[in-house]
């Protein structure tokens, strides 16, 4: 049985490469190069009219009585209401990804919340300060009031005592 047996190894044939051209037929085919435009598309259109082959028949007409030819069954349309139902999905929870923050941003952000943070309880301070400044400013307000209404009683019982009899 030759099942195990090694076979003959071939030996690939590789085809040699043309060699690198040399300095002076470099310049020899560069030579040969049209240097101008108006060359380059005389040459080109010139080739262009000489190859061309002759352009075919439009097969378009075959095509669009073919395509008459066979009836295609109507798309079936269905419900919008079975399209949404189908394809509504429960919605994806978004796992919260991890924030990275430069350590002196921090550090500045910690530093201006508990600046904000003095300040406001210096406007809290302020503010009772004003509240209490307010509410004696009424007491006193209020104080002075009664004691001009008991003058007002007092000038009132004076000048009753004293004009009545003169009238």
């Amino acid at each position: 049985m030759g099942w195990f047996k090694k076979k003959k190894e071939e030996e690939d044939i590789i085809p040699e490469l043309p060699g690198l051209l040399e300095g002076d037929e470099l310049l020899s085919q560069d030579d040969q190069i049209p240097e101008d435009q108006e060359q380059i598309e005389e040459q080109a259109g010139s080739e262009m009219y000489e190859t061309e082959e002759p352009i075919p028949e439009p097969v378009l007409q075959e095509l669009e009585s073919e395509s008459e030819q066979r009836e295609e069954p109507e798309p079936r349309y269905e419900p919008a209401e079975r399209i949404v139902e189908r394809y509504k999905e429960e919605p994806q929870r978004q796992v919260p990804e991890t924030q990275f923050v430069r350590l002196d941003k921090f550090e500045s952000a910690y530093a201006s919340i508990a600046n904000i943070k003095k300040k406001i309880e210096e406007m809290n301070s302020f503010l009772r300060d004003i509240r209490q400044l307010n509410a004696k400013e009424d007491a006193e307000l209020s104080a002075w009031e009664k004691e001009i209404n008991e003058i007002k009683i007092k000038i009132e019982n004076i000048d009753k005592a004293l004009f009545e009899n003169l009238e």
